[in-house]
């Protein structure tokens, strides 16, 4: 008895090093797909307040793409959008996808808080399956990822970001 506790002992820690490692390396391996797989505009489905899909096939095609994963009651997203808005005719030749995982009631309050119908620009996409880090990595509120015209990744910032360095980014 007194050999075999020592021994279970090792062998139980082995395992649960073992099990560590291997999922350490699973993430690891995920992170560099998507990291791969967003270096080019991803094939992605998020929702409009209708119900409809949203997919990269609904976006401006030959014109800069800024992603934006914001939620509505997030403070630095609400000085993003902001931001953004105060300066929207410095995106004109651009298309603004903002992208939520919030309620669908509560994205449409936002979207008449801060009258965003009124802006051709701007598309408004729920994240109802919470999907948008496998196409797009991490994702804290508020995420910028920027696309040229081409499609091919310009630039992604986590956090609140000035309105400067996104507008360097699109201009490109």
């Amino acid at each position: 008895m007194k050999k075999t506790l020592p021994f279970l002992i090792y062998v139980l820690l082995a395992i649960a090093m073992g099990s560590l490692l291997y999922h350490t390396l699973q993430r690891r391996a995920q992170k560099k797909q998507v990291t791969q797989q967003m270096q080019q505009l991803p094939e992605f489905t998020f929702y409009s307040l209708q119900g409809d899909s949203i997919s990269q096939k609904d976006v401006a095609k030959g014109k800069p793409l800024c992603i934006i994963y914001m939620d509505p009651d997030c403070h630095f997203c609400e000085e993003e959008m902001k931001d953004i808005l105060t300066h929207i005719e410095r995106f004109s030749g651009s298309q603004l996808l903002l992208v939520s995982p919030a309620r669908e009631e509560r994205l449409q309050q936002y979207q008449e808080e801060m009258d965003l119908v009124l802006l051709p620009e701007v598309l408004l996409a729920r994240d109802r399956d919470f999907t948008f880090s496998q196409y797009f990595g991490t994702a804290t509120t508020p995420t910028i990822i920027i696309y040229g015209a081409d499609g091919r990744l310009q630039k992604k910032y986590s956090g609140q970001t000035k309105i400067e360095a996104i507008l360097a980014h699109l201009d490109r």
